[in-house]
């Protein structure tokens, strides 16, 4: 990000954020910092208009499925959610079952980091924690850091 780009952003933030976000920028720098990152993160990926990225509520209609061999109706689905059926789909089939419905249902092979996953693995975190099933974040770490400034 361009530093004029981000002084405009700063100069409108509430000073409630500007303070969190000063805390954040401390904690980075002695690398005491950690974050978590969810699945709407790996919609940022780079793929083709093609290609679809599953959100937790479809890898579930599709754990659904290879459960009960049909989709879900509404009434179904609502009392279900996606650990629950992949620890029913793991006890009923073997992990070997669950590991592939994630591989079949995740385009690994047709997607790559997208810029905000290159930039969120150049920041010095202490850690970095995900629910994620796809390696964006292990690629994007494996990539040469450039920094715009």
């Amino acid at each position: 990000m361009k530093k004029n780009t981000y002084k405009e952003i700063e100069k409108n933030l509430n000073s409630s954020i500007k303070m969190k976000l000063n805390q954040l920028r401390t904690f980075l720098d002695l690398g005491k910092a950690s974050v978590m990152v969810g699945a709407g993160f790996s919609k940022n990926a780079k793929m083709g208009e093609d290609i679809h990225m599953k959100d937790w509520g479809e890898l579930c209609e599709d754990f659904y499925t290879a459960l009960y061999g049909s989709r879900p109706s509404d009434h179904d689905f609502r009392l279900k959610s996606a650990l629950r059926l992949a620890q029913q789909i793991e006890s009923t089939k073997g992990r070997t079952a669950l590991d592939e419905i994630i591989k079949n249902s995740l385009p690994n092979d047709s997607i790559s980091p997208g810029d905000l996953h290159i930039q969120l693995v150049s920041l010095q975190w202490r850690d970095i924690f995900t629910t994620n099933y796809d390696s964006l974040l292990e690629d994007a770490a494996k990539k040469p850091i450039v920094i715009i400034m």
